[in-house]
């Protein structure tokens, strides 16, 4: 079997504001009733077609809290990689072994991930808002997330801490929390013949060191086992290279 461990924001779902037209886009979240988040039709059916099959495992690796990530009208997977690789659900139930373990490993971050809160809840100003997401990490939503980025990467060790910046958000995580990490952490609890990764930025790169190859849209991504897929929608070209690489009827 093999196992496509996939991001999922603008890798499989797309945000209204990068959507331009809906006609062959499939609705998949809504936030406070309103349309939040898209699939192309295809991918969706495509992802649809893979779970209830055997031969592709797929595995969403996601930055995603829990409560984010049931918003989005997915199949049930049956492995769930969310909070950046702390929190694994099987079956849509919370895994309390794995979840131990991340406590474990954020304890070495703990006082910074504190300190980082009190720092990015004084920086925040009218829309902007800080979250402490279970003592597992802190992030923040700035209109200047690229300052509030550099002032946290001045501030903290960044031995002990991943810091991050998406848009107008900033991660604090600790060094253990990467998608790479959670990614060999998988493979060694559950064990992974073979194994894709696919993502469209710096924060999903850690990803192509666990895999056989990572599928990317982000063009700055060096890791040599990367493959660039920049023709129509990402989604679409992740499902794409499955199909001709395995050889498997998709649509």
């Amino acid at each position: 079997m093999v196992t496509l461990f996939t991001d999922i924001d603008n890798t499989m779902i797309y945000s209204r504001r990068r959507v331009t037209d809906i006609t062959n886009m499939y609705l998949v979240e809504c936030y406070n009733n309103q349309p939040l988040s898209y699939m192309t039709r295809r991918s969706y059916n495509t992802l649809n077609k893979l779970i209830s099959g055997s031969d592709i495992q797929i595995v969403p690796v996601t930055t995603r809290t829990g409560v984010q990530f049931d918003r989005i009208m997915f199949p049930v997977f049956k492995y769930e990689l969310l909070c950046n690789g702390g929190v694994l659900r099987i079956n849509g139930q919370l895994d309390m072994q794995w979840l131990k373990e991340s406590q474990l490993y954020a304890v070495s971050a703990l006082n910074i991930l504190v300190d980082a809160y009190k720092l990015l809840h004084d920086l925040a100003s009218g829309s902007d808002f800080v979250k402490n997401v279970d003592e597992l990490f802190v992030f923040g939503k700035f209109e200047d997330s690229e300052r509030v980025y550099d002032l946290v990467c001045n501030k903290f060790d960044l031995n002990l801490v991943n810091v991050f910046r998406q848009g107008k958000k900033v991660y604090i995580l600790p060094k253990e929390f990467d998608k790479g990490f959670a990614i060999n952490r998988f493979k060694q609890r559950f064990g992974v013949e073979s194994s894709i990764s696919a993502g469209d930025e710096v924060l999903d790169f850690s990803m192509a060191d666990y895999t056989d190859v990572f599928l990317t849209s982000n063009k700055s991504c060096e890791k040599g086992n990367s493959k660039l897929l920049t023709d129509g929608v990402f989604s679409d070209g992740i499902f794409g290279y499955i199909r001709d690489t395995f050889e498997c009827s998709l649509y």
